[in-house]
């Protein structure tokens, strides 16, 4: 084919050739070897582009049958319930950020972020980019009863992502994502990521078992078939038998009594040596100054009890209870007969942190008298009410 050249008024060629490999082009056509590209849109005057190769690149173009096969619509159901709509058959979705296909298909992990439902098992797994992590919820058989305002539990173990991850304690990430928690499902501990570090929330030990039922051991459970026991600083403070009895182990409580018979004038009012205690919960009485004094505020009951050897008949005998040296309660009496007489007294003393309370013995017989010892004779024995 003789070649054209197209000259101006000079001479010169309008659009000289261009040289491509070993042939020259004319630089206004475009080339089949794809070594040039439009400079404008080209319209095709109603005419086809066939035999095309399936798209791999996101601009490039697809073929009628790529898209039937690939995106063909659910067929429209005859039936609906009220409200209801045709389900959409997710299967064979590829792309994005969600595939869909049979357990089967589902491809090898590596492309981190992506997810892939399963529709033959319906497992949801998580591509965290070199597994396949499954974060199917598993559903709770619904309860056939609820208490009142009550619903069944929800299972969260197996859930990534959003505020709240679930796994075995072995999978916990990294701390410093503020503001999410993480619960460890093979321990059943929670935990909170305060942006440095994982925090603990269920106070050492996750949930504890309390009869047939597993329980936050910071909470007390409002139905059981065993005693209820609560614990501060591993102190035993309150305990609730399944008989209803409520027990306070760490009160107030204690039992002072004078361990050798001790010589009271007559017409005093004398402080009776409680050197030895019987019990004592808290360690508040002071046997070197027969004394008790309060750890924290409260009403106690007090009760004392003084006992005199060979008492002179229809001679005054009595007892006091003091409160940081002044009388509280005091109970005088006469004796009805010559002999070993006894006196009590009991009463509810307010008292502060601080407060101290003594027991004081008199006797107006005109001579000098002893004060049995023990326990069960000379004591003193106070409790916190409240």
């Amino acid at each position: 084919m003789a070649e054209v050249f197209h000259k101006d008024l000079s001479g010169d060629d309008l659009h000289p050739p261009k040289e491509h490999g070993n042939e020259a082009h004319n630089p206004d056509f475009l080339a089949v070897d794809g070594s040039n590209s439009p400079t404008a849109d080209i319209n095709w005057g109603a005419r086809k582009i066939t035999n095309l190769a399936d798209p791999v690149n996101n601009q490039d173009a697809a073929t009628k049958k790529y898209v039937s096969d690939n995106f063909a619509p659910v067929s429209h159901g005859n039936e609906h319930e009220a409200g209801g709509s045709d389900p959409v058959d997710v299967r064979g979705l590829q792309g994005g950020w969600l595939t869909a296909d049979i357990e089967a298909n589902r491809p090898a992990a590596g492309t981190k972020d992506r997810y892939f439902y399963a529709t033959d098992t319906g497992k949801l797994y998580y591509d965290n980019g070199t597994s396949w992590i499954e974060i199917t919820p598993t559903p709770k058989t619904h309860a056939s009863t609820h208490e009142e305002g009550g619903s069944d539990a929800l299972d969260i173990r197996g859930l990534q992502g959003a505020w709240l991850m679930a796994d075995t304690e072995a999978n916990r990430p990294a701390a410093g994502t503020k503001d999410r928690y993480f619960y460890a499902t093979d321990t059943d501990k929670l935990y909170y990521d305060n942006g440095s570090s994982w925090v603990e929330m269920l106070g050492g030990g996750g949930l504890s078992v309390h009869g047939n039922d597993y329980h936050d051991p910071d909470m007390l459970p409002l139905e059981t078939s065993n005693t209820i026991d609560a614990y501060i600083s591993s102190n035993k403070w309150l305990s609730v038998l399944t008989s209803g009895i409520v027990k306070f182990p760490r009160q107030s409580a204690c039992k002072a009594y004078l361990s050798a018979s001790q010589t009271i004038a007559s017409a005093t009012w004398t402080k009776v040596q409680l050197d030895t205690t019987e019990y004592d919960v808290q360690g508040e009485f002071d046997t070197a100054n027969y004394r008790f004094t309060a750890t924290e505020a409260g009403k106690y009951l007090v009760i004392g009890q003084i006992r005199i050897q060979s008492m002179t008949g229809q001679k005054p005998m009595g007892v006091r209870i003091s409160k940081n040296g002044g009388s509280q309660a005091e109970f005088i009496c006469y004796t009805g007969y010559t002999g070993h007489s006894s006196v009590a007294i009991s009463t509810v003393v307010d008292l502060a942190a601080g407060d101290y309370i003594e027991l004081f013995a008199y006797q107006n017989s005109g001579a000098s008298k002893d004060l049995f010892s023990d326990s069960y004779y000379t004591f003193m024995a106070i409790h916190k009410l409240s």
